[in-house]
């Protein structure tokens, strides 16, 4: 047992949990001795950034932020090394402590004119699952999903409304609009909420953000509860497999809870986070926030 901090319900978070299957660890392992050669010969911002995200995959988080740390000392106005830095902190549910990077990300970003074309490159020749991204987009996402989780939904609005000048996709659109969507209807705004969504078509072809979209559905009333408990682990990569559960029914249980049916969205959420065993995932973390938040509210 490796217990690597707590949980936002106060649960260990336990690495072992979390182990990388067989194939996957073997990946890890090349891609591990790839970056770290490279970091050691020349850590600089790119080196960096890639040793620390490789890490990051093979669930060593701790790591992984030890190298981002080191790296904003040598690069201190590097927006992108506090972006990452801010999504392992989310790792570990320092929600906190995530925000203030992603919000100093934001600032340095912005400060460097905020470059609408600026991708963040994938440094090991696509053997990840990792779908293109802007740097932008991925800035003001996570900082959009921080601030949620920290209650500060006004920067979460704020956040998730620029995140859309970023999207290039579909992919990119739909996973916005499912965020954007849970921070209004949290907010009170149902109407705004309605509106955002109907602006995403019922005809995508999404491969990467399918509980997303699956999610946006519902919100729609184009698929059932039954529906949404048809799980297919099978459709996701071997690395998101184990979060696809609670990905989809994140959305179906925060749609109860702030629209008043707050039993139910509970009873959800605490079955899926008694199951789920990626406590990394965003869903784990936003589940654990509902569960403690709305626990005793009617």
């Amino acid at each position: 047992m490796a217990v690597v901090g707590k949980s936002i319900l106060g649960n260990d978070l336990d690495d072992d949990n979390t182990k990388l299957k067989p194939r996957l660890e073997m990946l890890f392992k090349i891609l591990h001795a790839e970056t770290f050669l490279r970091y050691k010969i020349n850590p600089n911002e790119r080196f960096t950034i890639w040793y620390g995200r490789i890490l990051g995959y093979g669930e060593r988080i701790q790591k992984a932020r030890e190298v981002f740390t080191e790296g904003i000392a040598r690069f201190p106005d590097s927006y992108r090394l506090y972006r990452h830095r801010g999504h392992r902190y989310l790792s570990h549910h320092k929600i906190h402590e995530a925000l203030a990077d992603f919000k100093k990300s934001v600032e340095l970003f912005e400060a460097a004119g905020a470059p609408v074309e600026e991708m963040e490159t994938d440094g090991v020749k696509h053997r990840l699952p990792i779908p293109p991204e802007t740097t932008g987009f991925n800035i003001y996402y996570h900082c959009a999903v921080a601030a949620y989780l920290c209650d500060d939904l006004p920067l979460a609005l704020d956040m998730n409304k620029k995140t859309f000048g970023y999207c290039i996709n579909d992919e990119d659109i739909v996973a916005a609009s499912d965020w954007g969507y849970l921070i209004r209807l949290r907010m009170g705004n149902k109407s705004e909420a309605d509106e955002l969504i109907l602006k995403v078509s019922d005809n995508l072809k999404i491969e990467d953000n399918v509980g997303y979209y699956r999610r946006i559905k519902f919100y729609k009333g184009l698929l059932s509860y039954e529906d949404m408990c048809v799980i297919h682990p099978e459709k996701a990569d071997e690395y998101h497999r184990p979060m696809v559960k609670i990905s989809q029914l994140y959305g179906v249980a925060a749609y109860y809870i702030y629209t008043g049916e707050i039993d139910r969205g509970l009873e959800i959420l605490k079955e899926c986070v008694a199951e789920n065993t990626h406590f990394g995932a965003f869903a784990q973390i936003a589940a654990e926030h509902d569960i403690k938040a709305f626990s005793g509210v009617k």
